[in-house]
């Protein structure tokens, strides 16, 4: 949902091209946590290949922009308009990748914390009444390597002792 809004509003892009997009993103989340080998059949090999299609459908997205006569003053408007500067360092790949490290955020990041947000409040109503939604959403599926936590009474864990009200990382 957070993914289409995003590929919707920056790119312009119809629900054919966000699924087709979308598609291309997975591969890249497969590969996370593989060993990174970038032969064929290999997440990484997937991913990098994902990435390229991804890249030249933002690309594409560029390419009909420009095509148009319409003023846009939106943000992809605003990319073009600096990457067809002649006084400025940024170039079309640089743009390409920027639109794709964000649309990456709206497909990774946000969209599972809110999906499993509404899953675990779904399986769970009375946790709305009872708990701080958030944090409960951040304890049981963080995204995050390592997240910081208030520290609510003195507590000494494994011989360090750590006061109320400080912060304590909690890694994975």
């Amino acid at each position: 949902m957070v993914f289409k809004l995003a590929a919707t509003k920056l790119l312009g892009f119809d629900e054919d091209h966000v699924s087709e997009l979308r598609e291309n993103y997975k591969f890249v989340k497969k590969a996370f946590l593989s060993f990174p080998l970038n032969i064929p059949g290999t997440p990484l090999h997937a991913a990098l290949q994902g990435r390229e299609k991804a890249k030249k459908m933002i690309k594409c997205a560029f390419d009909e922009r420009r095509l148009s006569k319409e003023n846009n003053q939106d943000f992809i408007g605003h990319l073009l308009k600096e990457v067809d500067d002649k006084e400025t360092i940024l170039t079309e790949e640089i743009a390409a990748d920027i639109v794709y490290l964000l649309l990456f955020a709206a497909f990774e990041t946000t969209s599972t914390t809110i999906t499993l947000s509404l899953k675990f409040l779904n399986d769970h109503p009375k946790v709305l009444e009872q708990l701080k939604v958030i944090n409960e959403t951040v304890r049981l599926a963080d995204n995050a390597p390592g997240i910081f936590r208030k520290v609510m009474q003195d507590v000494n864990i494994k011989g360090k002792f750590k006061k109320s009200s400080c912060s304590a990382s909690m890694d994975k």
